[in-house]
């Protein structure tokens, strides 16, 4: 008897994607269960047909698979996490962290490639990244994709889930920490690529896209590649109108400091001005004191 008639729809899905069983399962499940998934004779666990339905590009719909009280409990930590994050509340972190730990004596593959992911972040936000750091999220990646090499990136076709897209790009980020920054180009070109040729899920797209966007236009700048770094700039405002309107301040004033350092001066601090107006706002007097400092180094103007 047919159990799971959300496993038909992920069967559609998957072939509308054209994504053979072996690519989409690849280390979440076995091509076996990921067939009975399919045929509506296997119920998988909530983590298990969200990674399989975002790998399609799609939402799933978790509310109709049953879940523990332990998973439950772990989906609003993470969500909890992820808000503190953006809120850059590391003592809430730590907390929710160790709740998040201590729920259970055991994690599923999928919470623990959370869980240390959310730690090696906030470890970085307070201690910058090592190579130990970098390596540790490569690890994690590998946990769902157990045969990936960082290459693949480049050469093989390959489906994501948004903690995959979200390692990967924090990856990047330790690159770029770590002076390496042909390697971070290169990763943020990927992921860039990837999201606009590929179905995500809007919701998932909002979180990541702009940031992507962002730190790609930075690294430009770092190389003196200042035409590069405007055009995409101004492609992110764009963005963060539609999606990620959180980074609409940093948008706004990167794109003015990059139009400056282009050689439009007037143009690129009035912008710039814009955008210190939006963190002003925000009650961020640390990131409007670090901005005005950075207009006076690079272009002896006080603002």
């Amino acid at each position: 008897m047919n159990i799971f008639p959300l496993g038909k729809r992920l069967y559609k899905l998957r072939l509308e994607r054209k994504i053979s069983q072996k690519d989409l399962c690849d280390g979440l499940c076995s091509i076996p269960s990921l067939s009975r998934i399919e045929s509506g004779y296997q119920v998988p666990s909530r983590k298990l047909l969200e990674s399989l339905y975002q790998r399609c590009g799609y939402k799933a719909p978790v509310n109709d698979v049953p879940a523990t009280d332990v998973e439950l409990q772990r989906d609003n930590l993470e969500t909890e996490i992820s808000l503190c994050f953006l809120k850059n509340g590391n003592n809430d972190i730590d907390t929710l962290l160790d709740e998040y730990k201590n729920c259970s004596e055991k994690m599923n593959k999928f919470e623990e490639q959370n869980y240390i992911l959310f730690s090696l972040i906030n470890k970085a936000k307070k201690l910058g990244y090592t190579f130990e750091q970098k390596k540790s999220l490569l690890d994690a990646f590998l946990l769902t994709h157990p045969n990936f090499q960082i290459e693949d990136l480049y050469s093989k076709k390959i489906f994501l889930t948004a903690t995959e897209i979200t390692i990967i790009n924090n990856i990047a980020i330790a690159d770029i920490k770590l002076s390496k920054q042909k390697e971070a180009i290169a990763i943020f070109e990927f992921l860039k690529n990837y999201i606009e040729n590929n179905i995500i899920d809007e919701e998932e797209k909002a979180k990541i896209y702009p940031a992507i966007i962002l730190n790609l236009a930075s690294l430009y700048d770092d190389i003196g590649n200042y035409k590069k770094a405007v055009k995409l700039m101004k492609e992110s405002i764009k963005i963060c109108a539609n999606y990620g309107k959180f980074l609409l301040a940093p948008c706004i004033t990167n794109y003015g400091f990059f139009i400056a350092r282009n050689g439009n001066i007037d143009t690129g601090i009035s912008i710039l001005k814009d955008g210190l107006l939006f963190f002003e706002y925000l009650g961020d007097t640390e990131t409007v004191k670090q901005g005005k400092q950075a207009v006076k180094t690079y272009f002896d103007i006080d603002i």
